[in-house]
């Protein structure tokens, strides 16, 4: 059974798996009919999906170590975290863009890829979440985009190792101009273009992204995305 197959019925839910996938990048562990593990080496990111315990239990017995893992569903996600004494870094809601055409754009809002020369300023202003090693790295990758404003930098937007959109970030005084919509949008129609698969993990309590990302017309899982990381 391939992911695509295992996901069938559930695209959303399995967005980043099929993204992975997609790009060719990672291992397949396990793929059944009721559950699926897979290695994401670039960031060793394991990833695991179960329809039911039965299958959450079996899992457990081949689970391999990683830096990390990315559980869907919280049965399964108790288990890992029992298994390996990880730390439960944030649960999150897995939002997926399941649309043909991209959301409308912004006007009077220029966009262009962020190279090394952007560092500084973006470890400024987002290093409470990233470190400056992971800011440098995702630059250098050529996956953070800006939005520019009369020629200033005004936010940005970034993707992950694993494909998830993240990163965005909107300088205090630029809020309320719209440019968090904005850069997502045209986030979503560069991947859109490029055959990616956009999805992104929101914290499940941030209402404010939740908004966005309903405003933006993605759609929800039914589960949520456990993430661990070894202290």
């Amino acid at each position: 059974m391939t992911s695509w197959e295992y996901f069938a019925d559930d695209r959303v839910g399995g967005a980043d798996f099929l993204e992975i996938a997609r790009r060719g990048t990672g291992e397949v562990l396990l793929c059944t009919q009721n559950a699926i593990m897979m290695h994401e080496p670039s960031s060793d990111l394991i990833l695991l999906h179960t329809k039911d315990k039965a299958a959450a239990g079996a899992m457990l017995t081949m689970l391999e170590p990683a830096a990390q893992y990315a559980v869907h569903g919280d049965h399964l996600a108790r288990l890992v975290q029992q298994k390996t004494g990880f730390r439960l870094w944030e649960k999150c809601v897995q939002v997926c863009y399941m649309e043909e055409k991209a959301p409308e754009s912004v006007p009077g809002v220029e966009f262009k890829m962020l190279g090394p020369e952007y560092e500084a300023i973006v470890v400024e202003h987002y290093g409470d979440v990233i470190d400056a090693d992971y800011a440098k790295e995702r630059l250098a990758a050529g996956v953070v985009l800006g939005a520019f404003l009369d020629g200033a930098l005004a936010g940005f937007i970034g993707a992950h190792p694993e494909g998830s959109m993240g990163m965005l970030h909107i300088f205090p005084k630029y809020r309320r101009h719209h440019l968090g919509y904005a850069l997502e949008a045209e986030q979503i129609r560069r991947f859109l273009e490029q055959g990616i698969i956009p999805f992104c993990h929101i914290v499940h309590d941030n209402e404010a992204s939740l908004a966005l990302q309903k405003k933006l017309g993605l759609t929800f899982s039914d589960e949520l995305v456990y993430w661990f990381y070894k202290d």
